[in-house]
């Protein structure tokens, strides 16, 4: 299917050469040197809040701090660090205006900004513009997969995608054509939406970055680039510049489509599990409680193939929470106990998967229960009341990584509010939906939790206070940063900051007060100042 996909995109056929470098694909290399990050901050289409390539500082202090803050977490893009936020001067007299501010992310200097968008600015994507390189005769040259092209979107009308143009001029002494360029901007022209970006996936060559709209309509754009070599004079002749759309609709029993009931600004984020560097399955979820699954390697038969390629998929399997909650009882405990499903609730949570994409979590969050759904089948395999008594309301997460404590099993982290003034974070086994601890927030929190390669936790609350947690649900320090934290903590992994030869932790951070800080290690441990303070740990 790829490879049709493809030739109709090109306009020739897809020869031997083609085919076998689309069907070998160049998945993201977890060890590359750097601090860039694919597909976002932390190469995370699963939104699994983990980072593996590094520990968090361990005894922290302020690098540096940067006015602007973040509405989102921020991503890392071209070496820079790419932060949805407000305008610090209001925009264009008007607070409801959104831009994308970038920042040096080792000293927290100014880069400049995209925008203005209207609307909620959320999280950047990065994704995959694959360069196909030919001759004048249409000879397959050159294949590069790893082009990037970053999709913005903050909400209403103008949401887009911004691809590097790979230029007019060419450098061939490595023997591999490399590229300078400017940019090319393709305007997500849809409805409105107050979300308009879901997440990411790839057919294996094509990144594409997925949007939703307010009226249920889900769809997807990616792009190509077509390079014409002309190896007389080593020049390029300009690029073409082609882009694929995809639409993700609802089919009923006697095949008509349709878009999704709910408001799409609810589906958070679009899922995809990776096989062999292909999306096998994207998970959309709504505000009506419908979770879908779509098989991002089968579109539907093209009703016009002369058409611009637009592709369209239609669901695997669906789901709801009504469905998955169908054999909860008050007692979970007890298997005599009454049932007690659930009459409506939102998937107003980001769907997370585990590590091989063999699982998705999603949450009932105003019932305060967790599921575990088959990503390949759509069956439930365990749900989890976060107190059997009590409707505890999830306000974050969920993140999941491994728990070294427990021999690297998967464990799934949510925050729920268990009093009107706390906050907890809960640790649930990710085989079983077991508790595993519960930790005191010390208030109200609305952060999703950042994961490090050991384990350890970073989470903020709404006083300003930065958590670290250990593995086992201990505090380790405690580092006030003067106002709420609500976007999750990004952690990176930067070459040799402090020159010792060793790679070293950088931790993102935005207060609601518009200011978003690094964290480092501290090089010199030195004791806590009498009395504490803004950038102060306590341990």
């Amino acid at each position: 299917m790829r490879g049709i996909v493809l030739g109709a995109v090109l306009g020739l056929s897809v020869g031997f050469g083609v085919a076998q470098v689309v069907d070998t694909p160049v998945p993201p290399d977890p060890d590359a040197p750097g601090i860039t990050e694919w597909p976002t901050w932390g190469r995370d289409v699963r939104r699994s809040h983990y980072q593996p390539r590094i520990e968090g500082p361990s005894n922290p202090r302020v690098r540096w701090a940067a006015r602007g803050g973040a509405l989102e977490e921020p991503a890392f893009a071209g070496g820079l660090l790419w932060t949805p936020q407000m305008p610090r001067d209001g925009g264009l007299n008007n607070p409801r205006y959104v831009r994308y501010a970038r920042y040096d992310p080792i000293d927290g200097l100014d880069a400049g900004a995209i925008g203005p968008f209207w609307g909620a600015a959320v999280t950047p994507q990065v994704i995959n513009t694959p360069i196909y390189v030919f001759d004048t005769e249409n000879t397959f040259v050159e294949f590069l997969s790893n082009w990037p092209a970053y999709a913005f979107a903050g909400g209403q009308y103008d949401s887009r995608v911004i691809a590097p143009d790979p230029g007019r001029s060419i450098d061939l002494r490595d023997g591999f054509p490399s590229y300078r360029g400017s940019t090319r901007t393709v305007i997500v022209r849809g409805r409105p939406a107050y979300r308009g970006l879901l997440g990411a996936y790839t057919d294996g060559a094509i990144g594409y970055a997925v949007f939703g709209d307010n009226f249920g309509g889900v769809s997807a754009l990616g792009a190509i680039w077509i390079v014409t070599l002309n190896a007389a004079d080593l020049r390029l002749i300009p690029p073409r510049f082609t882009v694929v759309s995809s639409e993700f609709v609802l089919m009923d029993d006697v095949g008509a489509t349709s878009a999704f009931g709910g408001l799409s600004s609810a589906m958070y984020g679009g899922n995809s599990t990776l096989s062999d560097g292909l999306s096998r399955r994207l998970l959309v979820a709504d505000h009506a409680g419908l979770l879908v699954a779509f098989d991002a390697t089968e579109p539907l038969p093209a009703p016009d193939p002369i058409a611009p390629p637009r592709l369209t998929f239609a669901p695997v399997w669906v789901t709801d929470v009504q469905q998955l909650s169908s054999d909860d009882r008050l007692n979970p405990d007890d298997p005599t106990s009454p049932l007690d499903p659930i009459p409506s609730d939102a998937f107003d949570r980001p769907i997370v998967l585990n590590s091989d994409g063999s699982v998705a979590i999603v949450c009932a969050s105003n019932f305060g229960r967790v599921y575990a759904v088959d990503t390949e089948t759509g069956d439930k395999l365990w749900g989890r009341k976060l107190h059997n008594e009590e409707r505890f309301s999830i306000m974050a997460g969920p993140s999941i990584g491994p728990d070294p404590i427990d021999g690297g099993a998967e464990t799934v982290y949510v925050v729920a509010r268990t009093r009107p003034d706390r906050s907890e974070l809960f640790a649930l086994d990710l085989a079983t939906g077991r508790i595993k601890w519960r930790f005191n927030l010390q208030g109200i929190s609305r952060c999703t939790p950042t994961i490090d390669a050991a384990g350890n936790l970073y989470i903020g609350n709404d006083r300003g206070f930065l958590f670290r947690i250990r593995p086992n649900g201990t505090l380790q320090w405690s580092l006030y940063l003067g106002a709420p934290i609500q976007a999750s903590p990004v952690l990176a992994r930067v070459p040799d900051l402090n020159r010792d030869g060793q790679d070293d932790p950088l931790l993102y951070v935005a207060t609601s007060n518009r200011f978003l800080f690094a964290i480092e290690n501290r090089p010199n441990p030195q004791g806590t100042p009498g009395g504490g303070g803004i950038g102060t740990p306590t341990p």
